[in-house]
């Protein structure tokens, strides 16, 4: 009985002891997941205090892009608003005036001065070939009051075109800037310059508004058609875009019927100059 009880006391010594050895191994599980549960808890932290700094680094951009596209916008006001202030004949007129001349032939002595653009700096001259018909040499003003002689170096009558050359050693002409011609489209507006003939109007260039009508194929040529009014002088002038660039000689007009005045377009005036001169610059 004795032996039974010393067995039965070491048997409940041994699980007390494994009881206790298992509660303290459970103590040091729980210590060590209670250190990871406060160092992930830090880390959490860290993190979310990243987070809100990054929030406000990305509130400020925000911020900053909604003021760009602000300046942006004022931008673009300002810019549309600069396009309509140069599209306006009074801001056209002055940029092309200085390359348009008015050409004077000594015969027949009671021909119509004409009109024509300078081409180059150093003092080619295009108009129309109707203009310095039967002429080998022209006197040539500029919108200054400064004349030039001028000889004749190449005309076609058949597409009524003529080039001329100052003679003058200058070589800062102001010369005109042809468009593009694919352009041209029929409802833009335009203006012609030209000197109108009239001993009363003292030779003063004038302008006059209008749009591009169509462009017609007639005479075995395209042409532009314009309902501006287009004088007795225009002859050899221009027609230019609301950028200031020739886009056609005026050549001719019906004697009657309103609007149907016509210009050879700026491929046509480019091609012939290229065939007579070379190109230009």
């Amino acid at each position: 009985m004795s032996k039974l009880m010393a067995v039965m006391a070491s048997l409940l010594a041994i699980i007390i002891g494994l009881n206790g050895f298992f509660y303290w191994q459970q103590g040091q599980d729980l210590d060590d997941a209670m250190s990871r549960v406060e160092a992930l808890s830090g880390q959490v932290t860290s993190l979310e205090s990243v987070a809100s700094s990054f929030g406000g680094e990305i509130a400020a951009i925000s911020g900053s892009i909604s003021s760009m596209q602000r300046d942006i916008l004022v931008l673009e006001s300002g810019v549309a608003n600069l396009g309509m202030v140069s599209e306006a004949p009074v801001n056209v007129v002055p940029l092309v005036a200085p390359s348009v001349v008015r050409i004077e032939v000594a015969t027949p002595a009671d021909r119509t001065p004409g009109t024509g653009i300078i081409i180059t700096q150093s003092g080619y001259v295009l108009t129309n070939e109707h203009v310095i018909e039967g002429n080998t040499s022209v006197t040539v003003t500029l919108v200054s009051g400064v004349s030039y002689l001028a000889s004749v170096i190449s005309e076609n009558a058949e597409i009524d075109l003529a080039i001329l050359k100052l003679n003058s050693e200058r070589n800062d002409f102001p010369r005109a800037i042809f468009a593009k011609y694919e352009d041209i489209t029929v409802g833009q507006k335009i203006l012609a310059l030209g000197y109108p003939y009239s001993d009363d109007l003292g030779g003063e260039l004038s302008a006059a508004d209008g749009i591009v009508s169509s462009l017609k194929l007639t005479r075995g040529y395209e042409y532009i058609q314009t309902d501006a009014e287009i004088n007795l002088g225009y002859g050899g002038g221009p027609l230019v875009n609301m950028q200031g660039e020739v886009i056609g000689l005026t050549t001719w007009t019906f004697p009657a019927g309103e609007g149907l005045k016509f210009a050879i377009p700026a491929n046509r005036l480019q091609s012939y100059i290229e065939g007579a001169i070379g190109v230009i610059a």
